[in-house]
């Protein structure tokens, strides 16, 4: 065989194994936040039943609870999640609008100043506090 020829063989074979990785870690990727995404509905969903028969059983307190808990699990996770642009922006059309988020945020800050987080934890209420400084209205 040809050096060329054997090169290019090379070559070839080391794209195909690299568009084969690529393939293989974005598809175990996409199957990690797609059971993730399942977990997260499931224990949601027990949640908001808990929170429901608390509710039709007359216990409001107990209700009123679940819900804040939610709300301070809510206000962390979006603390922490990147809302820049993804980086494979220019392959799929990115519909982030800012202005809404920003509104709807406004309503939370606006509850959580009147009704202060009461997590057992004093770092959770002040990373809630500190997220939602910059949802304040001047």
């Amino acid at each position: 065989m040809r050096p060329l020829t054997k090169r290019l063989l090379g070559a070839v074979a080391l794209l195909a194994l690299v568009l084969l990785s690529a393939f293989g870690a974005g598809t175990y990727g996409f199957m990690q936040g797609y059971v993730h995404g399942l977990g997260d509905t499931s224990s949601e969903a027990a949640t908001l039943t808990t929170t429901l028969r608390a509710l039709r059983s007359g216990d409001v307190e107990k209700a009123m609870t679940n819900l804040e808990g939610d709300l301070d699990t809510l206000i962390i996770e979006h603390s922490v999640t990147d809302t820049g642009i993804p980086v494979f922006s220019w392959l799929t059309p990115y519909t982030h609008n800012d202005a809404a988020e920003r509104k709807l945020f406004t309503r939370v800050a606006r509850y959580r100043d009147e009704y202060p987080s009461v997590a057992p934890v004093p770092e959770v209420r002040t990373l809630i506090a500190k997220h939602l400084e910059s949802f304040q209205t001047q």
